[in-house]
């Protein structure tokens, strides 16, 4: 992932993701369970195929990071 799929996916995960509900931890899920939840939620949260990715290629990483930790 670029960097700015990156920052994109953060700040999509952190605006329209909170909207509705809370933000859950990271390593709640794995990433295909991830990417599940995010294309369920992409009609409500109003993000298109390309933001849906941004922002599972975000909690991707930042697990990668969670988990080298």
């Amino acid at each position: 992932a670029t960097e700015s799929a990156l920052v994109e996916g953060h700040r999509l995960y952190t605006t329209r993701c909170s909207q509705c509900h809370d933000l859950e931890m990271l390593d709640s899920r794995s990433v295909g369970g991830w990417k599940d939840e995010v294309a369920g939620m992409a009609g409500r949260a109003k993000i298109d195929p390309a933001q849906q990715a941004s922002i599972v290629q975000y909690i991707n990483a930042a697990l990668s990071v969670v988990k080298a930790n």
